[in-house]
Parts: structure tokens; C-alpha cells; sequence
């Protein structure tokens, strides 16, 4: 196995510890902010690494809308903000249901290779344009 390809399992693990952070720092702003619990100050430092997190990701859902617009147009750009998330939380549920192949395969069970079921081949279909 290259590094090539542990880049996808590595990042799909980083962005369900992301996607957890979020949901944790949304959870105790809200304590904090009905009182539930005491708030701790931010220094400065941590309050400019919040913000400049927030405005790289901000960055790159505007990029992903004005590319996707320029091939797809506006209504596209404005659904590939939302498509971000969905296709984070699929390569998660993806790459977590490739480790779990993987250790079965560790511990002797037997390869199951999933294959997509085609009703027409997809080069038939590109040059024929035949429909389900």
C-alpha cells in the first residue's frame, strides 16, 4: 500500500474529528451561553486561529460554488455548498466501511468484492445515450 493511498483513509479520519470538534464547540457555547456551565476566556491567539479556520473554509466553499457555477450554473453553485457536507460525511461512512473490510480480511475471513450492477455498459451508454 503507497501513501498514495492511505491519503483517504487518513483525511476521512481528520474530518470526523473535525465534524466532532464542531458538533463539541457548538455544545458548550450553547452551556455557556444559557448558563449551564462558566465560560473560559479565549486568548487571542486561539480567537485568530478560530477565524482564520472559519475564513479558509468559507474560502473554499466560495471556490467550490464560483467553479462549479462557471460549468454548472447558479442553481449547481448554490447546491455545492450544502453537497460539501454530504460528500464528507460519505467518504467517512466509506472509509470506515473499508477499514472494517479490511480487519475481517486480517483476522482470515474471506475478500467480498462489492460490484456496482450495471443494466448497460456504461461505454454503450455515452455512445448511445440509452436510459434505464
Amino acid at each position: 500500500m503507497t501513501l498514495r493511498d492511505r491519503r483517504g483513509p487518513f483525511a476521512a479520519v481528520l474530518l470526523a474529528c473535525a465534524y466532532t470538534l464542531v458538533l463539541f464547540g457548538l455544545a458548550s457555547t450553547a452551556a455557556i451561553y444559557l448558563g449551564l456551565v462558566p465560560g473560559v476566556p479565549l486568548s487571542n491567539t486561539t480567537k485568530f486561529l478560530i477565524v482564520l479556520t472559519a475564513l479558509g473554509f468559507g474560502w473554499r466553499l466560495v471556490m467550490r460554488a464560483i467553479f462549479t457555477g462557471r460549468e454548472y450554473g447558479v442553481k449547481q453553485a448554490l447546491l455545492s455548498i450544502p453537497r460539501a457536507f454530504v460528500s464528507n460525511f460519505i467518504a467517512i461512512a466509506s472509509a470506515s466501511r473499508a477499514a472494517r473490510a479490511y480487519f475481517r480480511t486480517l483476522r482470515g475471513e474471506k475478500v467480498i468484492w462489492d460490484k456496482t450492477e450495471h443494466s448497460h455498459h456504461p461505454a454503450l451508454v455515452m455512445q448511445q445515450g440509452a436510459t434505464r
